[in-house]
């Protein structure tokens, strides 16, 4: 599975209320709270999604974005001719690792439930809509593509010594995603 990489930037809101309360939490315990539940909310078009929350291990949170889609067919054994409504639910693996120099998302390509950076722009609206009194405000940057990392790596005065990459195969979530559900 093909996945688009964004990173989670945590920014106190602008204004504050003349009363608000110190807020006693950290960035990665007010993500962790929020990811750590099941939700919906609105996509591209009204698409209503629901985000499922998975499993969480240390600084890692695996969650599933979902969609609904319904199609007409012909299911009735009965009759050839008549039409019924059916569907099935698409899966966008969704990983998050909140390690303090990490705070990057990680969202499966799948074409049925939505392109990643919209699943990620509406999921944000509606995190930063639903949490606007609380202490931070969510924002998400793509991070870049191999072509992005060889420029910078050519840009880059000095000697490059390390680049890491950390992936978490997908057998690993669905077989969380049966623990879970089962």
């Amino acid at each position: 599975m093909k996945f688009n990489l964004y990173r989670l930037s945590l920014t106190e809101p602008s204004t504050k209320a003349l009363f608000d309360e110190p807020f006693e939490g950290d960035r990665k315990g007010f993500l962790r709270d929020i990811f750590s539940h099941d939700f919906d909310f609105v996509g591209w078009g009204g698409v209503v999604l629901k985000y499922i929350h998975l499993a969480t291990e240390n600084d890692a949170i695996f969650g599933s974005v979902c969609r609904w889609r319904s199609e007409i067919g012909q299911a009735n054994p009965a009759d050839p001719f008549a039409e019924s409504e059916q569907g099935a639910w698409h899966h966008s693996s969704f990983l998050i690792n909140l390690a303090n120099d990490e705070q990057v998302i990680a969202v499966g390509d799948v074409a049925k439930v939505g392109k990643p950076h919209t699943q990620v722009e509406y999921l944000v609206r509606h995190l930063n809509t639903k949490y606007s009194g609380h202490p931070f405000k969510i924002d998400y940057f793509n991070v870049s593509r191999e072509e992005s990392f060889k420029k910078a790596i050519e840009a880059y005065p000095g000697k490059v010594t390390l680049i890491k990459f950390d992936v978490v195969a997908q057998i690993q979530l669905m077989v969380k995603l049966r623990q879970k559900r089962h």
